[in-house]
């Protein structure tokens, strides 16, 4: 089985809130890594290799990182279609 994908997210960030329940109502497996914002913690070196901008959301999957909301969607959205759905989007193009 594989390990199921690092979600990197603050609910304080609306887009990040967006993502983790996308990914919720897909049934998406993810392992959750919250980031606390109010802390500065996006502005850590250890997160600084996931993300090189510092910014929330991003996701881990394997070695592939990935940042940006919208890019995390879409890339999801061909790995899994049903992520397409509850965006409403009409799937991979």
């Amino acid at each position: 089985m594989p390990k199921p994908i690092q979600l990197y997210y603050d609910f304080l960030s609306p887009p990040s809130r967006a993502l983790w329940i996308a990914l919720k109502w897909g049934r998406t497996p993810f392992a959750d890594c919250p980031i606390a914002l109010r802390k500065f913690e996006q502005l850590t070196d250890e997160y600084k290799n996931i993300n090189r901008f510092q910014k929330v959301t991003a996701i881990v999957d394997g070695n592939f990182h990935l940042a940006e909301t919208v890019a995390i969607v879409r890339q999801r959205s061909i790995q899994q279609p049903a992520i397409s759905q509850v965006c409403g989007g009409t799937g991979p193009r």
